[in-house]
């Protein structure tokens, strides 16, 4: 699959109505990242950041049990944001 393709996985992962697998929109995230893209590293910040769909919840969720890789992204990317928040700023 090239980027556009991979992107329009993803993007689809967020409509409830279409019957997507999560194990492949994951794939795509990782696969982004691979590229070097942010996909995954976003869908994380907005995970921890409580603006994440119920949706893509569910499947982040789901995956973070058996993917050792986005459970380190996602206590790093909580570490980095508790350390901004106790700074003052504010994070959107």
């Amino acid at each position: 699959m090239d980027i556009s393709e991979l992107i329009k996985v993803i993007t689809d992962a967020a409509d409830p109505n279409t019957r997507i697998d999560p194990k492949q929109v994951m794939e795509a995230y990782h696969r982004l990242d691979d590229l070097g893209e942010y996909y995954l590293g976003e869908l994380i910040d907005n995970y921890i950041l409580g603006k994440l769909d119920s949706h893509r919840i569910q499947i982040l969720e789901q995956h973070l049990q058996s993917c050792e890789r986005c459970r380190k992204e996602l206590a790093t990317m909580r570490t980095f944001i508790k350390g901004v928040k106790d700074l003052g700023g504010d994070l959107q």
